[in-house]
C-alpha cells in the first residue's frame, strides 16, 4: 500500500469518527434540550411559567458559567506526564481503544448489541410477558 493509499485509507478513518463524534453530539444535544423543555414544563406545573422560565434560564446561565470557569481552569493548567499505572482498568482500556481505532464502526455495533443485551438480561426492568389466552365465556 503506497503512501496516497494510506492518506486515504488515514483520511476516510479520520472522516468516519468525525462523523461519528458529530452525530453523537448532535444527539446528546438534542437529549439535552428535551431535558430542559422538560424541566421547564415540570416546573411551570408546580410554579406557574413566568417563575419556571426564568429559573429555567437561570440554571442554564450557571452551568455555561460553569463549564466556562472548567475551560479556563483546564487551559491554564500545566500539562503533567501519564503515570504509570498497573492494573486491569487500564488495560481494558487500551485494548477497548485500539478496537475503536481500528474499527469504529465494528465498535459502534457492538456496543450498541452489549447495550441491546444489558437491557434484555437486566433482572431489574419487568420483561413483556406473553399475553394470556383469551378465556372461553359460558
Amino acid at each position: 500500500m503506497g503512501p496516497p493509499a494510506r492518506l486515504s485509507a488515514a483520511l476516510r478513518t479520520l472522516l468516519l469518527a468525525l462523523g461519528v463524534a458529530l452525530l453523537a453530539l448532535a444527539l446528546c444535544l438534542v437529549a439535552f434540550g428535551f431535558l430542559v423543555a422538560g424541566f421547564c414544563l415540570w416546573l411551570a406545573a408546580h410554579l406557574g411559567a413566568p417563575a419556571a422560565a426564568a429559573i429555567t434560564g437561570a440554571a442554564l446561565l450557571a452551568l455555561a458559567a460553569l463549564i466556562t470557569l472548567g475551560g479556563a481552569l483546564l487551559a491554564q493548567r500545566p500539562r503533567a506526564q501519564a503515570p504509570e499505572t498497573a492494573g486491569t482498568l487500564p488495560l481494558a482500556g487500551a485494548l477497548l481503544g485500539a478496537l475503536v481505532r481500528k474499527s469504529p464502526k465494528g465498535a459502534l455495533i457492538g456496543a450498541l448489541l452489549l447495550g441491546m443485551l444489558t437491557e434484555f438480561l437486566s433482572p431489574t426492568l419487568p420483561h413483556p410477558a406473553a399475553k394470556p389466552a383469551p378465556q372461553a365465556r359460558e
